[in-house]
């Protein structure tokens, strides 16, 4: 990891800036096949789908059941029994699928961007139920919205579009998946 360490968010126990790449000791033992970081917040997640948080935990974005802040990885316990495939972060909310094509999300609930359909804050892993009978591959984030693909290239998002990012040409706020 490198860049800025404030909150503990490089995961490196400290909050001292990163200049050049550095290695995360508590993963040290781990081999990580994927990295994803938002602006105060990361994860990793290893081939055999386990995955890791850590940065400042405002409104559950963790995953751990509460909203401290975290300065070293650690395990999100609520998806051990899941492989997680791809994972994302927004600005105040976390995104996983898992092989068997479930899409979770937790965090900041307004404005749609868990997709739950309700706006409530989310403090661990929640299934997104409008997609329970739908395989879902990738997942994205944007800062207020999130878009998936399912195994036939279909694409969903929702979330906050007001500025059109999420492309649905209306500008709209979608609490569920379209």
């Amino acid at each position: 990891v490198c860049g800025c360490g404030i909150g503990g968010i490089l995961g490196l126990n400290d909050e001292e800036d990163r200049l050049v790449f550095t290695e995360i000791p508590a993963l040290r033992d781990k081999r990580v096949k994927c990295l994803a970081a938002g602006p105060s917040h990361s994860l990793a997640l290893t081939p055999e789908g386990a995955l890791f948080s850590w940065g400042i935990g405002v409104a559950g974005k963790l995953g751990h059941r509460n909203e401290e802040s975290l300065w070293e990885p650690q395990q999100v316990r609520a998806l051990r029994e899941e492989k997680v495939l791809s994972v994302a972060c927004g600005e105040k909310h976390t995104l996983a699928c898992t092989a068997t094509g479930k899409l979770f999300a937790w965090g900041r609930g307004i404005l749609g961007r868990l997709g739950h359909g309700d706006g409530e804050d989310s403090f661990e892993p929640r299934q997104v139920m409008a997609l329970k009978d739908t395989l879902i591959l990738k997942v994205y984030a944007t800062s207020d919205g999130t878009l998936c693909t399912d195994d036939t290239g279909r694409c969903f998002v929702f979330g906050d579009s007001e500025e059109g990012q999420l492309g649905t040409g209306d500008g709209l706020t979608f609490w569920e998946p379209v």
